[in-house]
This record gives structure tokens, sequence and C-alpha cells, in this order.
């Protein structure tokens, strides 16, 4: 059974290695937004500091990880209100866990009082892109990055 709670600093060990494991796994599908594929504590800790970085645990080992914010100060978004996931990541051994989490991050968005919740991926990796239409998101627009190149903004209407 999956179990979806705060990550604590308990978690930045596994943290690290889930998130070493899905950035391999990004570049795969040329995705290089998380850099090299080498987390540090440190950057996981920072994460955990914004207070909405999430572990899902299956029978008490960690699946996956996923990051909500109320608010995005990144200026690719209007200012309405929206949760946002920042980062989402599981193991390749469990299969499907992204789709747990964002379902939890619909739930997570409607106690908070948000109608809407939004994401942005790299838009040249269509297979990502994908996931979240087949998902219900829809893709709002597109805008160049500098660090990331072409983004692609995505909301889902609650």
């Amino acid at each position: 059974m999956i179990e979806i709670r705060k990550a604590t600093d308990e978690d930045v060990e596994t943290l690290v290695r889930v998130f070493d494991e899905a950035t391999v796994r990004k570049i795969e599908h040329g995705d290089n937004a998380w850099g090299d594929g080498k987390w540090s504590p440190e950057e996981v800790r920072e994460l955990l500091a914004k207070d909405g970085t999430y572990v899902a645990e299956d029978d008490g080992d960690i699946a996956g990880t996923i990051t909500v914010v109320d608010s995005n100060n990144s200026g690719m978004w209007t200012p309405d209100k929206a949760v946002y996931v920042e980062k989402l990541a599981g193991t390749k051994v469990h299969k499907g866990i992204g789709k747990t989490m964002l379902t939890w991050a619909e739930q997570y968005a409607t106690e908070h009082g948000s109608p809407v919740l939004r994401l942005d991926c790299k838009a040249e990796v269509p297979e990502l892109c994908d996931y979240y239409e087949k998902f219900g998101f829809k893709k709002v627009k597109t805008i160049p990055t500098e660090e990331d190149g072409l983004k692609a903004l995505f909301e889902k209407q609650l």
C-alpha cells in the first residue's frame, strides 16, 4: 500500500538516489533540466526547506517523491491561485508511482483551496508532455527559457 508523507532529513540519502536515478532517465530521453544526474544531499535539503516535499512509501521503501508549492515566482505563470508541482520523481522499480503522486497532488491542491494544479516540463521531450496530457493536464503555452530551452506549461482544472 502506498502512503504519502512529508519528507524528513532522514530521507535525504534515499532521495539523493531517487533523484539521481530519475535524472539519468530524464537525460536518456533528452531532458537535461535536472543537470548531470548527480544530486547532492545539500540540494535535497534545499527542497526540504521549501516545506512542500513529500515521499511516497511502498511498504516502507521510498518509491518516489513530489514537491508541491502554493506559489511560483518563476515569472512563467499568471498569479492566479494554484498549486505547483515543482519536482516529481519515482524509482524505476515502482512503475505507476508518478500517477499515484499526481493524484495525491490533485487532492492536496483541492484541500488547500486551489482550483488548479500546474507544472512545467521541457517541451522538447514529447514523451513527458504526452504523459501529462494523458493524465488530464492541458498545455497552456510554451515559453523559451535561458536555462532549459523551451518549457511547456501545463495545468489541470480541479
